[in-house]
């Protein structure tokens, strides 16, 4: 069962933006009285579609009309007590309205209660399943409350009777995010930026989405262990975004400590060496990058025009530039072309090298010749027919995705990736090259909305969310409280405050915005879930108690809702709650296997040796199966 707590800790996306019962215009309660109005009082039971009643002239009367009207106008003048009054009128007489559903589902929309929008829209599709509105505004308003699968759904529904529909486009779009599926999230928005190419905002929530792989990317990375260069790696890269020059030199040497012929590294260090003012150094990273790849013009690269750029960490460059030495002098010595084919980390070139080798074609040797030349795009395109899909040609698709990365046609790079390689998302290598491509995308479309709107809001947002994923948490913060003061009930901002001190385990300012996010939205079981967790690691187990309670009623079957639970019960010294509530988080969510550990603990202490030994051997086991996935799945590839 998938939790309203996905993954690491981050906003309710949908709710950085102005909601969308302010666009209500394009479906339209509002045209809706209009066509009303102006059809004959004969007929207009079939220009709804009213089902389920008798289709004669007297239908629809005039009282039903002189009602309609005004429920739309108090609509139309945001009244909208006086609109739910008077839909629920019509109602009352004609219960099989399913225009009237919709408008009055809507009306609950915009007075965020979205759970009471979730059931009256409900009736309306029930009625009549191609009524456009009504499958949107609920495919939103289940994502509002969480319901993601639900979701997804009805937005897929609304899209396929109209596949131009923004806000079903956008929305289905927030509800992959909110699953963890920001490249479906991508394909989404790329579809609905095909109607709308100018659009601002799908721009900036591309961008969202490509920084959300990323940061899931670099997740990945962090478990490769501390013996993985690609860890350190992208840990250069994450550092080369922050601006920290320092921890950029030394990610990249130990990275090289791992992986001596690893080429481009080589090159990577050079740049960042050459930047901070030490030029001895970066020669020497130079000089060792045209020994392992003879075949490059080392005056294409461009080096010299690259300028030493001083920072903010001078400091801790120079202190640690004895380090740097250290580092470098004890890399082995080279010999040269001792690191053929080149492409990447040691596991991606041994298995282009052996491909290369197992292939009677002469495209693949010219591909790597003009990759190691730095002819990249030439190197993508000279293998384009080779590709067939096949599982033993993935480190050909490898070579094409870099290629085009290197030669900056990110979305080629991304077509690949999506394609030949989509079964390969697990590898290391993988994971790193879609950081990169991910990282650059989310650079383009950010940088679109900069151009476009400097000064908005969303230009402000990208910038604290710039802040908060380069561990800039008081800029980011400061930023969101600057949005705040301008418009201080805009959802979602309190819930993203609140996440960051949640990342720094501040919990006392966590729990404060928090509650302020849910003032302004008590539905929003994001930050409920948030807040229950909040309570948990600051150790109030009676808050946490009724909090997480509250959100179970809702969302009976999240796991790790169930895990707080279970940790709040366990202070409360009340094994037989923990117990229940632990069991249940495994139940629906048996990932968790660490739970099991704390199950064997509690099953100990009232004397259950049986059960406990069982929760014991399942943690083991789950540990173990845990080490073994990675090699098995390095074990598999090696093997084709």
């Amino acid at each position: 069962m998938i939790s309203v707590r996905m993954g690491h800790c981050r906003a309710d996306r949908a709710q950085f933006r102005k909601q969308p019962a302010m666009r209500l215009q394009s479906f339209s309660p509002v045209i809706l009285v209009w066509m009303f109005l102006a059809v004959p009082t004969l007929g207009l039971a079939r220009a709804f579609g009213v089902q389920g009643q008798n289709n004669n002239d007297n239908d629809i009367d005039a009282w039903t009309v002189q009602h309609f009207r005004l429920a739309s106008e108090a609509q139309r003048q945001n009244n909208l007590g006086v609109a739910e009054k008077e839909y629920q009128l019509i109602l009352s007489r004609r219960p099989k309205f399913a225009e009237v559903h919709q408008n009055l589902g809507i009306v609950y929309h915009q007075q965020r209660k979205y759970r009471k929008a979730v059931k009256t829209l409900q009736v309306a599709v029930s009625l009549k399943p191609d009524l456009l509105g009504a499958q949107v505004f609920l495919g939103i308003d289940r994502y509002m409350i969480q319901e993601f699968k639900s979701a997804v759904g009805s937005l897929e529904k609304a899209l396929r009777l109209n596949p131009e529909e923004r806000q079903a486009g956008l929305y289905l779009a927030f509800t992959y995010l909110a699953l963890d599926s920001p490249e479906k999230a991508a394909r989404q928005l790329r579809k609905t930026a095909q109607y709308f190419p100018e659009d601002v905002e799908i721009a900036y929530h591309l961008g969202e989405a490509y920084l959300e792989g990323v940061r899931q990317r670099m997740v990945s990375l962090q478990q490769a262990g501390e013996r993985s260069a690609l860890r350190h790696w992208a840990l250069a890269i994450s550092s080369e975004q922050k601006g920290d020059r320092d921890g950029t030199i030394l990610e990249y040497l130990r990275a090289l400590a791992i992986e001596p012929k690893n080429v481009e590294l080589y090159w990577r260090l050079a740049i960042a060496l050459r930047k901070a003012g030490m030029a001895d150094l970066s020669g020497a990273a130079l000089q060792r990058y045209a020994l392992l790849n003879p075949d490059r013009d080392l005056e294409s690269l461009g080096l010299d025009a690259i300028a030493s750029e001083p920072s903010g960490d001078q400091a801790a460059i120079a202190a640690h530039k004895d380090s740097y030495e250290r580092l470098w002098e004890s890399l082995p010595a080279a010999e040269r072309g001792d690191a053929w084919p080149g492409v990447a980390d040691e596991f991606v070139n041994q298995a282009i090298g052996k491909y290369a080798l197992s292939t009677s074609g002469s495209e693949v040797e010219a591909s790597l010749k003009l990759y190691r030349k730095g002819d990249y795009r030439g190197a993508a395109e000279k293998i384009k027919g080779r590709i067939t899909g096949q599982p033993q040609d993935w480190p050909l698709a490898f070579l094409q995705a870099r290629s085009y990365f290197l030669a900056s046609d990110y979305d080629a790079a991304e077509q690949v990736v999506e394609g030949p390689l989509r079964n390969y998302f697990h590898l290391p290598s993988v994971a790193l090259l879609r950081l990169e491509i991910e990282s650059q995308l989310a650079l383009r479309y950010f940088g679109l909305v900069v151009a476009k709107e400097p000064n908005s809001d969303r230009a402000k947002l990208l910038l604290a969310k710039s802040y908060g994923a380069t561990g800039r948490t008081k800029d980011a913060i400061s930023t969101y409280q600057e949005i705040l003061k301008q418009a201080p009930d805009r959802l979602g901002i309190h819930l993203a405050i609140g996440q960051l001190y949640e990342d720094e385990q501040k919990w006392p300012a966590a729990i404060e915005e928090l509650k302020a996010e849910l003032a302004l939205a008590p539905d929003n079981a994001l930050a409920l879930a948030h807040l229950g967790h909040a309570y948990e690691e600051s150790q109030d187990a009676d808050q946490a108690i009724q909090v997480l309670s509250k959100l179970l009623e809702t969302h009976p079957e999240d796991g790790r809702a169930y895990a707080d639970l279970g940790r709040a019960w366990a202070m409360k010294q009340n094994p037989a709650k923990a117990i229940e509530a632990f069991e249940r988080a495994l139940l629906y969510d048996s990932n968790q296997h660490n739970l099991h550990y704390r199950l064997f603990q509690l099953y100990s202490k009232m004397g259950d040796n049986l059960k406990a030994k069982t929760h014991l051997a399942a943690f083991k086991a789950g540990e173990i199966d845990k080490q073994k996935k990675l090699r098995a799945a390095t074990a598999d590839l090696l093997k084709q």
